[in-house]
């Protein structure tokens, strides 16, 4: 009998939760992987790994900028954005000279829905 005659399987079973940190570090693992550039070698912003609320409450206490970079695959710059911006040498040396501790995610994940939703709020009210 023909595949496709049969009952579907087993429903997929749903995935587990990540936590905030582990997508963090995917999204800029996953952001190292499709530019090329990376932190360590100083062709890319350095992200600070964590949970939004987290990334706030350091920038708070170190009394230090906070930059918050959101992306979007959805987004017809998207790539160019990555590969041009977050990468660009000016920007990187610019960020670094001055301190300011960056923060980043897709929007598609929890975090950066939630910090998209936190930066939109801050501006309307």
């Amino acid at each position: 009998m023909p595949r496709y005659l049969l009952p579907p399987s087993a429903a997929p079973t749903p995935r587990p939760p990540r936590d905030p940190t582990t997508v963090s570090l995917s999204f800029v693992r996953d952001l190292e992987q499709f530019t090329g550039c990376s932190a360590a070698s100083g062709t890319m912003l350095d992200f600070w790994v964590g949970p939004y609320r987290e990334f706030l409450t350091d920038v708070r206490k170190q009394a230090k900028i906070g930059m918050v970079v959101l992306v979007s695959e959805e987004h017809e710059n998207d790539e160019e954005f990555k590969r041009d911006v977050i990468c660009d040498p000016e920007l990187v040396r610019f960020i670094k000279e001055k301190d300011i501790m960056v923060w980043g995610a897709d929007i598609r994940s929890r975090e950066g829905y939630q910090g998209e939703l936190s930066i939109v709020a801050r501006n309307v009210s």
